[in-house]
């Protein structure tokens, strides 16, 4: 004995409707969870951060200084650009050379990206298919 189940066209079409909302939904909660722990100097960085559907795909898109908070800095060493000397708020004198001791690695997209498939896709796919399964 065997059964056969097909899909109609409909049946079809509702589908994919729901699973683009659930991931629509699912980038929206990748993009509040990048913005709401990336660290902020000026804030410039966070209004880089775009997170979006095409197809089945979420695609997130950042820039500004977010390569370095996501993968963090070697040691290495500023030198003025277009003056003789740094100087910054705070500093006590004008200096020639500053050696940055590094920066360490703040993976907020790659934390965000896994809470995605493990926490918010999930919730959202169960959110939305649960009215019809009912």
């Amino acid at each position: 004995m065997s059964y056969r189940i097909e899909l109609t066209e409909e049946s079809k079409a509702k589908i994919d409707e729901l699973l683009n909302r659930a991931l629509m939904m699912t980038a929206s909660d990748i993009k509040e969870d990048i913005l709401r722990n990336c660290p902020v100097d000026t804030g410039w960085t966070r209004t880089t951060v775009d997170v979006y559907v095409e197809g089945t795909t979420i695609v997130i898109k950042a820039g500004g200084a977010m390569v370095y908070i996501e993968f963090g800095t070697p040691p290495h060493i500023i030198r003025p650009k277009d003056k003789e000397a740094l100087y910054w708020k705070g500093a006590e004198h004008p200096v020639k050379v500053v050696h940055h001791p590094g920066t360490r690695a703040n993976p907020v997209i790659r934390s965000a990206t896994h809470r995605g498939i493990m926490v918010y896709l999930p919730n959202r796919l169960a959110q939305v298919f649960s009215p019809i399964a009912g």
